[in-house]
């Protein structure tokens, strides 16, 4: 049995991804997407994260581009109106 994670993904130092959350209506502004970026605190200004909507009006998918520059594993939370994502 696997034990469940408190985070999301993590990104090693020098990382990047395109995280892509799922689908988003932007007239609703729904599903509610946060992040949360766990680093040591001298360290979270060196973690980028952009915003970013994919697709077209009628679908979208909500993301972020996300940048590790850290010397620290960035542990990245992120949560679909309130709730833990995971992913596989």
């Amino acid at each position: 049995m696997t034990e469940q994670k408190d985070y999301t993904l993590v990104l090693d130092p020098g990382d990047k991804i395109r995280y892509n959350a799922g689908a988003y209506d932007y007239q609703k502004c729904e599903p509610t997407y946060e992040i949360e970026i766990l680093v040591p605190k001298d360290e979270l200004y060196l973690v980028e994260v952009n915003h970013i909507l994919i697709g077209s009006p009628d679908s979208c998918q909500w993301g972020w581009d996300i940048n590790n520059k850290s010397s620290s594993l960035a542990f990245i939370k992120v949560t679909q109106d309130g709730n833990l994502v995971r992913y596989s």
